[in-house]
Order: C-alpha cells, then structure tokens, then sequence
C-alpha cells in the first residue's frame, strides 16, 4: 500500500472475531444481538465495520465480525472482553490474506530531495517511542503545533503496534517545525497521494508526476 493516514484503506488486522457469546443471547433476535455487540464493543473505540453475522462455528454458536478503526482498540477489546462476557480474537482468516506495507517502510536509499508542498502535513516517525501515545500527542501539540490524526503501524505478522508510525498535523507550519526539529521525516505516502491523478485539483504538490501510477500501474496492472 501506498499509506498515509489520509485515506487509505485499514488494514484487514484491525477486524474480530467475536465467539463463545452468553447463552442467553443465543436466542436473540439478531439485530438485538448485533446491537448488544456493537455496544460493548464501541466501548473500546470506533468500529471501522459494525458487527455482522458471520458461518456458525463447528461447535454450532453463533459468531460475529466486526472491525475497529484503530488496532490498539482491538487489543483493548481482547484484552478486557475475552473469556469474560464473550470471546474477541483477531480475525487470523482475514489477516492471512492480505497485509500492509506502507511506503515509508521501503528502504529508499535514493529518496528524492524536493522541497515540502505547503500542503504537506504529515509527518513519518521511526522510531516511534513505545510510550502512552496520549503523552506522545501531547508532547507533539506542545512542541510544534496541534496533531490532527496519529497512527502507530502494527507489524503484519503478530498485529502487535511497532515503533514507527504517521502524525499528521493540523497544518503545515506544525509539520515543518517537527521535521526542522528532526523528530521525523516528510511522509512519502501522503507526497505519493497528492500526485494521483484524483488529486490533480490540487494546486501544489511535492511532486509534478503521478507517483501512484508509477508504482501500480493507471490500472493497477503492476501489482
């Protein structure tokens, strides 16, 4: 994947599996049951993907999927929620098939040197300091300027949040004096973003070429 925090697809680690539900529940109506779900849940984070139904376990319970916006909810939700009121597990089937890889993560041993659009506002960071991310926020809103999205990569493997991630900041200035402070880099992904053709409104931009196009095709038909 290209990446960014601006509009690229979540990954497929972020969906649960919920199982092993009370057996009162069983015999619920299933929008009840969705919402009872849904509720408990939503208790940990936005869900990116409400839950749904999924095929009825060899054991014959009822089971459901659904998806969280932010991994770190996801492993609060494991954490707190399973083998207490119901089961929560990664969905190992839908993580399997695909995975991430961002292309900030891509060694770029002749990374462009281009001056920064004054569009750009998004920061890569590696190493991201395994800490409280709210005190990393803080500590970013103080000393640049206020933080408009964060997200800490998870490794494609364990799912397990790494030390590397993107903050995107509310506006450029912020980001700028982040990079001039060399606590990060500009974020090739959203430079990337920025020069597809479905942003061409845009009135300036990093790079002058389709970068996008270049790495997968108009079609895709590189991947």
């Amino acid at each position: 994947a290209v990446g960014s925090t601006a509009g690229l697809q979540e990954p497929l680690m972020q969906r649960v599996v919920v199982s092993n539900l009370p057996p009162e529940w069983q015999d619920l109506d299933r929008m009840d049951l969705l919402t009872l779900i849904q509720c408990e849940l939503e208790a940990f984070g936005k869900l990116a993907m409400l839950p749904v139904l999924a095929p009825v376990h060899d054991n014959g319970q009822q089971r459901a999927i659904a998806a969280f916006a932010k991994l770190d909810s996801a492993w609060q939700a494991i954490e707190a929620l399973h083998g207490n009121l119901f089961d929560v597990a990664l969905d190992l089937e839908a993580s399997a098939t695909a995975s991430a890889l961002y292309i900030d993560e891509l060694e770029m041993p002749l990374r462009p040197e281009v001056e920064p659009a004054a569009t750009d506002r998004e920061v890569w960071i590696d190493p991201l300091p395994l800490e409280d991310d709210n005190e990393l926020l803080l500590k970013w809103s103080k000393g640049f300027g206020e933080v408009a999205d964060f997200v800490r990569l998870a490794d494609s493997r364990t799912g397990r949040l790494t030390e590397r991630g993107y903050v995107r900041f509310a506006d450029h200035a912020a980001a700028q004096a982040c990079v001039e402070a060399n606590a990060g880099v500009w974020s090739e992904s959203e430079r990337a973003l920025s020069s597809h053709t479905t942003q061409r409104h845009l009135a300036i931009r990093a790079y002058p070429d389709d970068v996008v196009s270049m790495l997968v095709g108009n079609k895709c038909e590189k991947l």
